[in-house]
């Protein structure tokens, strides 16, 4: 009891901090950059208004008037695409305006529109937020609907809107970070300096060779976890799909070497596609389960508001590592602000319509699982709903299990062989590259077996694996995800010029610092207690 007292002190404390934080903090970046939107259209000084141009421009604004309110459209957007028409449709000769009807021909030296329409902003934009939106959905949909009957929807999907803000403060600190450190670079002069792992950030920012360790080994840990889950779900899988004849560990097993083979000589590149094609696939086969799964829940009302079926505050302080790890998104953080030219205004609107994606899909299968909406059995011979299930799970699985393969091998490397030579020379075909393989083979042994002992061991003493998302929610994420990007934002800002744009008010930084801390501290405690028998 005294654990989750504590703990939902420290969630009802970050929530409420987190919130106040986005609703005061203007966000300087909407006030210092440019919005794009029409009115950003300016007529060029070579354009000069005839009595032709001003009576168009007099009789579309009279047929503004004309509609009816709702009809109506803001009379700087219609100013804006009046001079832009008009400005289209001329052409400049010897400063002097000519309508197109006499001249199907335009001069060369025509000036071009300034600033860039909204398909411009939304495009970007979009493509950044869809892939957050691909690397904070997946494995969490396999445990998150049982942890959401123990505290009840209402209260489970107020606690994903708490991670949900918390990780959004998260992420801007690193945007922030990853702008800054480009900025900076540009300054200085070498603009062929990017940031692109967390590793680099803790290097340049702590200038601390120490601390850029420490945030790999952080780092490894909660892969690690992540690939034990994923590894022992794939034998629970594959065991239900044989009819119980094939033992988990076995299968688990065969999965593992599966993944070292695949590791171990294929390309990054290769390795991409494959998580991208389980993606697709994921998502395809997510659509087709839950859209009917919502149609099925039959009295929604009382699904919302079903009391704790069992301790609430216990059963919420246990589902909170879980729910905060599942929301996880900043490890492609510099990816986003690298894709969107580390503009502000994109990176803050990609990256809070990209998590804010993960919640609703994330409550929305909860709710359909908790309804009694979506079938829960797997196998090929359960019906069509069965082998969706089926489907989904192994392709959530898959494309988990390679992507924390990825980052775990890519960083055992730096530790392994941190002073190996690079394996792709620039003489190398792209065949060469995907036959030799991307990663050190022993980083990929140790990458995975590790982790499928660790699956193995909690399996044989009674645990659930879902104890290892617990894990890295309770101790890694919090690190990794936010006392440390508070303090490289802090070390930065002390470093750099003041009058650089704040995305989060420093304030932020030392609220989300203490709170991560707190959290950890807490779980630690409990971890403590249970060791020590102490009763709670």
């Amino acid at each position: 009891m005294k654990r989750s007292n504590r703990l939902i002190g420290i969630l009802a404390v970050a929530t409420s901090t987190a919130v106040v934080l986005l609703q005061t903090s203007r966000i300087d970046a909407f006030a210092t950059a440019t919005l794009p939107s029409t009115t950003s259209y300016r007529i060029p000084a070579s354009l000069k208004t005839t009595q032709t141009s001003s009576r168009a421009f007099l009789t579309s604004k009279k047929k503004l008037h004309s509609l009816r309110s709702s009809d109506r459209i803001a009379t700087s957007f219609l100013s804006a695409v009046v001079v832009d028409t008009l400005y289209s449709t001329t052409t400049d000769t010897g400063g002097k305006l000519q309508s197109k009807k006499g001249s199907s021909k335009t001069s060369s030296s025509q000036p071009k529109k300034e600033g860039h329409n909204l398909m411009d902003f939304l495009g970007p934009v979009l493509s950044a937020a869809l892939l957050v939106t691909g690397n904070t959905f997946g494995a969490g949909c396999l445990v998150l609907p049982e942890l959401a009957k123990g505290p009840g929807m209402a209260a489970f999907s107020s606690l994903f809107l708490g991670a949900w803000t918390i990780n959004l403060v998260s992420g801007l600190i690193l945007a922030e970070v990853a702008i800054r450190q480009k900025e900076a670079a540009v300054q200085q002069g070498d603009d062929n300096v990017v940031p692109s792992s967390f590793k680099e950030f803790a290097q340049v920012n702590l200038n601390s060779s120490t601390a850029a360790n420490g945030v790999s080994a952080i780092s490894v840990f909660v892969n690690s976890c992540v690939m034990s889950f994923d590894l022992s779900r794939v034998g629970q899988v594959g065991a239900n799909l044989s009819g119980q004849a094939v033992p988990n560990e076995l299968i688990s097993a065969g999965w593992g070497l599966l993944l070292v083979t695949i590791l171990s000589t294929q390309s990054s590149k290769n390795l991409s596609r494959a998580a991208s094609m389980c993606a697709t696939v994921l998502f395809l086969s997510f659509g087709s389960l839950l859209l009917p799964g919502l149609a099925h829940v039959t009295d929604p009302w009382q699904v919302w508001t079903a009391p704790a079926a069992i301790d609430f505050t216990g059963s919420l302080a246990a589902a909170a590592p879980v729910v905060l790890m599942s929301m996880i998104y900043q490890n492609v953080v510099p990816s986003v602000t690298k894709i969107l030219n580390y503009d502000r205004v994109q990176t803050v609107s990609a990256l809070t319509l990209g998590s804010l994606l993960p919640l609703v899909m994330y409550v929305a299968w909860c709710f359909a699982w908790v309804g009694g909406g979506i079938d829960t059995t797997i196998g090929t011979t359960a019906g069509i709903g069965g082998l969706l299930m089926t489907v989904f799970s192994l392709a959530t699985l898959a494309g988990s299990s390679i992507g924390s393969g990825m980052s775990l091998s890519e960083e055992i490397d730096t530790f392994v062989q941190p002073n190996a030579a690079p394996r792709t020379k620039s003489g190398d075909t792209e065949n060469e590259q995907a036959v030799r393989g991307e990663y050190q083979i022993p980083s990929v042994l140790l990458a995975v077996t590790a982790p499928l002992l660790a699956a193995n061991v909690m399996t044989a003493t009674g645990h659930d694996t879902t104890e290892a998302l617990r894990l890295a929610g309770s101790f890694g994420s919090p690190l990794l995800y936010g006392a440390i990007p508070a303090l490289m934002a802090w070390q930065q800002r002390a470093q750099q010029s003041p009058k650089s744009p704040h995305m989060i008010p420093t304030a932020g930084l030392g609220a989300l610092g203490l709170l991560s801390t707190g959290f950890v501290g807490n779980e630690l405690v409990d971890v403590v207690e249970r060791f020590l028998a102490v009763p709670v």
